[in-house]
């Protein structure tokens, strides 16, 4: 190979290698508007993280401050606020047909359950809006589906607040 090839081809490597250096020290926050773009598009309502923790070599994941807003004709309280949740993978099943997740810890979901007049509710009207699909439902990568095993699932903490046009605003 020539001396200008092999510039070149330095070149295209460093540029590769910034590239991905650039990708893994900002994949936090590449997580958190991911989770909130599609969040938002599937809901079809605002979904918010303050923070997103990821160690690839560990097999961790934290997302803080998850916020799911109320569905357009229900309260402007959050319909879903929770404090952060961890989810740690057996990495080495990341390559398998099944992945295997050992832990899920979520603390502290504050759920807000609205009826209306009319005996619909903001969980329906979430529920209808996935239903509903995503605009990018084009872009849908066909192929087959992997299995997920969750060995332990941990909640800690935790309040419903339930609303109906008989009992505004009552806690249970």
């Amino acid at each position: 190979m020539n001396k200008k090839g092999l510039i070149a081809l330095s070149a295209v490597a460093l540029i590769l290698a910034v590239f991905a250096w650039q990708v893994f020290s900002n994949l936090d926050s590449i997580v958190a508007s991911v989770v909130e773009e599609v969040g938002s598009d599937v809901l079809r309502t605002e979904v918010r993280v303050s923070g997103v923790a990821i160690s690839l070599k560990e097999g961790k994941v934290g997302i803080a401050g998850l916020t799911i807003a109320n569905p357009d004709g229900y309260s402007s309280a959050n319909l879903f606020e929770m404090e952060g949740i961890e989810v740690d993978l057996d990495i080495g099943s990341l390559t398998k047909d099944v992945l295997v997740i050992e832990v899920i810890r979520i603390q502290n979901p504050q759920i807000t359950f609205e009826v209306d007049a009319d005996g619909g509710s903001n969980m329906q009207a979430l529920l209808d809006n996935m239903d509903s699909g995503s605009s990018n439902d084009d872009a849908a990568v066909g192929g087959e589906e992997k299995k997920i095993i969750i060995d332990r699932l941990e909640f800690s903490g935790g309040h419903v607040k339930v609303s109906t046009p008989a009992k505004p605003g009552g806690v249970y």
